[in-house]
C-alpha cells in the first residue's frame, strides 16, 4: 500500500470522479483513477440490500451524468452504459465486477431544487449544463440492473448557485435544477455541530460510476479546518457524496478526495486495500462550509 503524499492543488486535480467511458472519460476530464480505497472489510452493499434507514437517505441520491450518456424513449430514458469489470481492467474477483457504470460523480437533494456535490465536479456553468442528474440509478431488487429511468426522475441544471475548490481544501459545489425534484425528500444537514474524531459516519453514491452504494462501518479520523478525515469505502464517482452522520442521519459533509483506488496484480487491478487506521485517509468538506447556499428544511 502506497501513501500519497501531495499538496491539496495536486489532490484537486486528482479527486475521485469516474465517467461511463471510464478511462477515458476521466482523460477527458484531466484526473487519474487515483480516489480512494478500501478500509478494512469492504463495506459497500447495494440499495436492495441496505437498511430501511439508509435506503430512505439514499433516495436523495442522485447521479451526475453526461448528457450524452442518455436517450429519450417514450417516456423513459435509456442509459448508455459500460461494464464496470472489463472497462476498468479489473480482476474476476473484484465486487461488482459484472455491474454497469454511468454516473462521473454523486450528489444528494438538499432544498426542493437543490443539489450539493463536489466543486470539482461542477466547476462552471457550462459544466453544469452538460450534466444530467438522475435518481434512482440503483439495484432496487437483487437481480434487476437498472438500464433506464422515468422522465421523473431525470433533471437539467438551471444554474450554479456556488462552487469551490480552494487551497485550503474545501470543496463542493450547490447547483439548481430546471425543475423542482418530485416523490424524493430533501436530506437533513448538520448545522448545529461539527464533525468530530470519533464519530461514526456512512457515506452513499457512485463508486466508480456503478449503481448507488450505502458503506457504513467508518469514522472521523481528525478534523482539518475546512474538511475532516476518515477512512470511508468510496472510490472515484463517490466525489459529491454525502456523508452522513450515523446518529442523526443528517449530512456532516461531502467526500471530495482520497487515497489512490486500485493497484497491480499481475494483469488485472484489485482494490487497494489499507487497516481501517492506515494509509492517508478519505476527505470530506465540512457541511458547514455549505450551509449559506442550503435552505433549512
Amino acid at each position: 500500500m502506497k501513501k500519497h503524499m501531495m499538496s491539496l492543488g495536486l489532490l484537486a486535480l486528482m479527486v475521485a470522479c469516474n465517467s461511463n467511458q471510464n478511462a477515458k472519460g476521466l482523460k477527458e476530464q484531466g484526473k487519474t483513477m487515483n480516489g480512494s480505497v478500501i478500509y478494512g472489510e469492504d463495506d459497500r452493499v447495494d440499495y436492495f440490500a441496505a437498511s430501511p434507514t439508509h435506503q430512505n437517505l439514499a433516495d436523495a441520491t442522485v447521479a451526475l451524468v453526461r448528457s450524452r450518456s442518455l436517450e429519450r424513449n417514450g417516456d423513459r430514458i435509456d442509459f448508455s452504459l459500460s461494464n464496470y469489470g472489463r472497462s476498468m481492467g479489473l480482476c474476476p474477483s473484484e465486487p461488482f465486477f459484472e455491474q454497469d457504470t454511468l454516473a462521473f460523480c454523486s450528489g444528494s437533494l438538499v432544498g426542493e431544487d437543490l443539489i450539493l456535490t463536489a466543486g470539482h465536479c461542477i466547476r462552471s456553468q457550462m459544466d453544469c449544463k452538460r450534466t444530467s442528474f438522475v435518481f434512482g440509478f440503483a439495484y432496487t431488487e437483487e437481480n434487476q440492473a437498472p438500464r433506464s429511468a422515468d422522465l421523473d426522475d431525470v433533471y437539467e441544471c438551471g444554474d450554479v448557485v456556488h462552487t469551490e475548490v480552494d487551497s485550503n481544501g474545501s470543496d463542493f459545489a450547490v447547483v439548481r435544477l430546471k425543475r423542482k425534484v418530485v416523490g424524493r425528500t430533501p436530506l437533513r444537514v448538520k448545522r448545529d455541530s461539527k464533525a468530530k474524531s470519533g464519530d461514526e459516519i456512512v457515506v452513499i453514491g457512485h463508486p466508480s460510476g456503478l449503481p448507488t452504494k450505502v458503506a457504513g462501518g467508518a469514522s472521523v479520523r481528525n478534523d482539518a479546518g475546512t474538511y475532516f478525515v476518515a477512512n470511508l469505502d468510496t472510490y472515484g464517482g463517490n466525489s459529491g457524496s454525502a456523508v452522513f452522520d450515523s446518529a442523526s442521519g443528517e449530512v456532516a459533509g461531502i467526500l471530495v478526495r482520497g487515497e489512490t483506488d486500485f493497484r497491480r496484480v499481475g494483469s488485472c487491478l484489485q482494490s487497494n486495500v489499507c487497516t481501517d487506521s492506515g494509509c492517508r485517509g478519505e476527505d470530506v468538506t465540512h457541511i458547514g462550509r455549505a450551509l449559506d447556499f442550503i435552505p433549512e428544511l
